[in-house]
């Protein structure tokens, strides 16, 4: 079985409409490739890329792909609050970010503002910026 089989493989087990992450893959294939990694790696995104052009997966952003789910007017697109909690809240080892700001006081009632903005608190961004993602 070469690569692009094992990609598709790996895609077709995910449910639609949910985040796939290009570090989840990466992941799949560390545990699968041990010698050369990086070089095979850059074959899948060759595949990843295909996949996108074949309409077969989506690219909501950089990193983040989807299988699209068909709906009465075309593909629908994936929900961001699905996104914003694979990518920056939890991870498969539990959390790793958290929210914070107007939108944390809106959710336990504190206050009735409905913030524009979400204020994340994570581990995800290395730096110590502030990360604006105008799509999420």
């Amino acid at each position: 079985m070469n690569y692009n089989q094992m990609l598709i493989r790996y895609i077709d087990e995910y449910p639609f409409d949910e985040p796939i992450l290009i570090e989840e893959i990466k992941d799949y294939f560390k545990d699968i490739i041990h010698d050369n990694f990086d070089n095979i790696f850059k074959s899948i995104y060759v595949y990843i890329n295909r996949l996108v052009k074949e309409k077969k997966i989506i690219q909501f952003i950089k990193g983040v792909y989807y299988k699209p789910m068909k709906g009465v007017f075309g593909d629908k697109l994936l929900d961001v609050n699905k996104v914003i909690d694979k990518k920056y809240i939890y991870d498969k080892n539990g959390k790793k970010g958290y929210f914070s700001g107007a939108y944390l006081f809106n959710k336990l009632g504190l206050t009735t503002q409905i913030p524009k903005e979400l204020l994340i608190v994570t581990n995800e961004c290395p730096n110590a910026n502030l990360y604006n993602n105008k799509n999420l």
